[in-house]
């Protein structure tokens, strides 16, 4: 019986899939005087995962995420913190105008990875 191979060329040359990964260099930004490296020590997908060193109140990461026109976004994303997080963990899509507050869905970012939910 012969083989048959297909092979799926992606069409669009955008990804409007919502997903930043640890994976490539130089698609993220840092926010007031957080220190954002690659880390290959913890990661939840992948070999990679972001390492964010936050010093003081309002430091982050600034991700580039493709938002569509009219539409409610769920955004989720996993967290591993080396101390217990106080405060709130925000999320803009809109570059800082405006900020949702993520909230916890499952898990314990003290001990291990915590997955989080902000709707915007």
């Amino acid at each position: 019986m012969p083989l048959f191979w297909s092979i799926i060329v992606p069409e669009a040359t955008t990804n409007f899939v919502l997903n930043p990964s640890g994976e490539d260099t130089g698609n993220f930004a840092v926010v007031s005087g957080a220190t954002v490296t690659r880390s290959a020590t913890y990661a939840r997908f992948g070999i990679y995962s972001y390492f964010v060193d936050c010093s003081s109140v309002d430091d982050g990461i600034n991700l580039t995420l493709s938002a569509l026109a009219n539409a409610i976004h769920n955004v989720t994303f996993y967290l591993r913190a080396a101390t217990i997080i106080t405060g709130n963990i925000q999320v803009s899509l809109d570059a800082g105008a405006n900020y949702n507050t993520a909230t916890k869905v499952n898990g314990d970012s003290a001990t291990g990875w915590a997955r989080y939910n902000v709707q915007i």
